[in-house]
C-alpha cells in the first residue's frame, strides 16, 4: 500500500486478484470496480477476442511487449 508503483495481480484468466491504491490512482477506479473482473479491458479498453496480450502472455507463458 505505502509503493508509489501501480501494481496488480491476475489469476491465469486475467481477472485482478489485487491492486493497490497507486494503481487505483492510476486507472481512476475504485478497488470495487476493479477486484474480481478482467484487468485488461480496464486499463486498456475492450478488444476482439484473440487481441488481448495480458490473455495471450497468460495462455502461452512468453511475454510480450505492448504497445498503444
Amino acid at each position: 500500500d505505502s509503493s508509489g508503483e501501480g501494481t496488480c495481480g491476475v489469476d491465469h484468466a486475467g481477472v485482478c486478484t489485487f491492486v493497490n491504491p497507486a494503481a487505483l490512482r492510476m486507472l481512476g477506479r475504485s478497488q470495487a470496480d476493479v477486484l474480481g473482473r478482467a484487468f485488461y479491458p480496464l486499463a486498456h479498453g475492450p478488444r476482439p477476442a484473440g487481441e488481448d496480450p495480458v490473455a495471450r502472455v497468460l495462455r502461452t507463458g512468453r511475454g510480450e511487449r505492448v504497445s498503444d
